[in-house]
């Protein structure tokens, strides 16, 4: 749909389901989910004459860290429904404006997605961490975002050229959050709970990112099932 005129739109994010692949004791394996939305569009956000990015990051969260997903143990091949407060978020989002050229660009949004697994870190440890997790990966965002030259646009695909440069370069930005992560989830506990937790620790299982345009969302309907 290349020629679809772009507009301020509706859009609805939906993770539905996650599967445990394997695990070594799926008996006492209780996952749960830390999930960053975001979006970059023109509400949140301008570009300007010298085609750098002027604005912040709209971001949403995900609610809860320990048992979110309703479930104390998972089966291998078992398929989890995420509850509507931690894998959904439904907003409007509006194209951006390329300044000179005088037209609209698609919007960029997208889902940063951690697993982790419950061990012993106490409850309020694991939402400390949740909250740093959050405003360390909006930060990082938006660094990212300040540090975008016009250099990275191709201006025959200008939209594609900043989504390649949010997958390429967003390692570096985010190396030392899992550090931030852990300080603040230790800093909330006791010594007790320190040493409790160092006996079997909440796990990390992995993450993944997902990061769209809105001309992709278009040839979807607005919906992104994922």
């Amino acid at each position: 749909m290349p020629n679809q005129k772009l507009s301020s739109q509706r859009i609805r994010f939906q993770l539905q389901q996650l599967e445990c692949l394997m695990h070594p004791d799926v008996d006492k394996a209780a996952p749960y989910l830390w999930n960053i939305f975001f979006r970059i569009d023109g509400q949140c956000m301008k570009i300007t004459e010298r085609l750098r990015f002027d604005g912040r990051v709209m971001a949403h969260f995900s609610e809860g860290s320990h048992d979110n997903l309703e479930v104390e143990a998972t089966r291998i091949k078992e398929a989890i429904a995420i509850p509507k407060e931690v894998g959904e978020w439904t907003t409007n989002i509006e194209p951006l404006f390329l300044p000179l050229f005088e037209q609209p660009i698609p919007a960029v949004f997208g889902l940063l997605s951690v697993c982790m697994e419950k061990g012993n870190v106490s409850a309020k440890g694991a939402e400390a961490g949740h909250q740093v997790l959050n405003e360390a990966i909006v930060a990082a965002v938006n660094q990212l975002l300040a540090d975008f030259e016009p250099k990275h646009i191709n201006l025959e695909d200008p939209v594609n050229s900043v989504k390649t440069y949010f997958q390429e370069k967003a390692a570096p930005y985010i190396k030392g959050i899992p550090r931030k992560v852990i300080a603040a989830v230790q800093k909330e506990q006791s010594i007790f709970q320190n040493i409790w937790t160092l006996v079997n620790k909440d796990e990390f299982v992995g993450l993944h990112a997902w990061y769209f345009t809105q001309r992709e969302l278009l040839q979807k309907n607005g919906l992104l099932d994922l």
